[in-house]
């Protein structure tokens, strides 16, 4: 996730039902997020760990 992709996130969360500024974002992604970015992320192992619990 880039910060390109974190500025649309923020721009369409104001369309989604519920959400607010308060919200937390967060991403999942095979690749990575871009440091810095303040959202929480999910990766493949995140995943894999919940699956089996």
């Amino acid at each position: 996730m880039t910060g390109h992709d974190h500025a649309t996130l923020v721009r369409d969360t104001a369309a989604v039902p519920g959400a607010g500024p308060a919200t937390e974002l967060l991403a999942i992604s095979r690749n990575g997020v871009v440091a810095g970015l303040p959202i929480r992320t999910v990766g493949p192992d995140d995943l894999i760990t919940a699956w089996h619990a």
